[in-house]
């Protein structure tokens, strides 16, 4: 494992420079965890000045539609929906404020809505399984914990509780979010992340094996449905699942980031996150990309 921990180091390093220099990006990371130890077989970070900054897989950041997987495998796995459930993803509103998609949809099934990945349908599951629900099983799923700690939302029914269900809200460092996507693809079970070498801990489980069988299929669809925001990811002659992430840090910068696994492939899941400023700086484009030239190399 310890020297499939180097490989991987050195291409993930290599693949996140070209990224960053290709997106003018000023810091990124890469994280892997191994789904059989949880171990962490990659923990890397750079800045903008090319330095590397091994804090950056440590460092919380709000996470995006990453998160949105857990929403809809939490709303799975209590019965509330099933994958062609179909949701009202049309604009919500409370009062002055409200919640719509990057591109604005109607009727969507829960399969096609995290294809698409609807803010608006991550808010409809967040109303059919309840606040109180959906927190505690994200709490099964090991966020929310420090350093990573969520805002504290009085009001299940609110704007921001609909924000947090759809990743707006809730920051994770990038081995957290790491090890949470571990449980939708190691049968729906947690490892705790552990050095290389370090014993394993103990396996929790967070949901059914059969809620995330249907999770992958789902994070598969992201990537090979016309029109997933995964497209990039994909690898020919490959099974890719997982899911992208685009965070607004401010009126320039976005948090771009892409989480999965090749199901075919190495027992591993990856994380990419790269802060950008350029035009169209999403998920899709920036980090689901790198993504799959790291996994291209590492299986070669």
């Amino acid at each position: 494992m310890a020297a499939q921990s180097a490989a991987l180091t050195s291409i993930a390093r290599e693949e996140l420079r070209t990224a960053m220099e290709q997106w003018h990006a000023e810091a990124g990371t890469v994280v892997a965890l191994d789904l059989e130890t949880g171990a962490v077989l990659a923990a890397i970070g750079r800045n903008a000045t090319g330095d590397d900054d091994a804090r950056a897989a440590g460092l919380p950041v709000v996470t995006g539609s990453t998160l949105k997987t857990i929403t809809h495998a939490l709303a799975l796995d209590a019965g509330v929906v099933t994958p062609e459930t179909v949701l009202d993803c049309r604009v919500r509103t409370w009062g002055d404020k409200k919640i719509e998609d990057s591109s604005p949809h109607e009727d969507l099934t829960v399969r096609e809505a995290l294809a698409v990945s609807s803010n608006v349908c991550a808010s409809r599951l967040l109303d059919k399984m309840g606040f109180d629900r959906w927190l505690a099983g994200t709490k099964k799923f090991h966020l929310g914990e420090a350093p990573a700690t969520w805002p504290t939302i009085t009001d299940g029914a609110s704007f921001d509780a609909a924000m947090l269900a759809g990743g707006e809200l809730g920051p994770a460092t990038a081995v957290q979010l790491a090890a949470a996507y571990g449980v939708i693809f190691r049968d729906g079970n947690y490892l705790p992340p552990v050095a290389v070498g370090a014993p394993v801990g103990k396996p929790e489980p967070v949901v059914s094996a059969a809620t995330a069988q249907t999770m992958l299929g789902l994070l598969e669809n992201v990537i090979t449905s016309p029109n997933g925001t995964g497209n990039s990811a994909a690898i020919p002659g490959h099974k890719v699942a997982g899911k992208t992430g685009t965070m607004p840090l401010d009126d320039k910068r976005n948090y771009a980031s892409f989480v999965g696994r090749v199901l075919d492939g190495p027992k591993i899941v990856l994380l990419v996150g790269i802060v950008s400023g350029d035009d169209g700086a999403v998920g899709g484009k920036v980090a689901g990309p790198a993504f799959a030239k790291i996994m291209q190399r590492l299986m070669k």
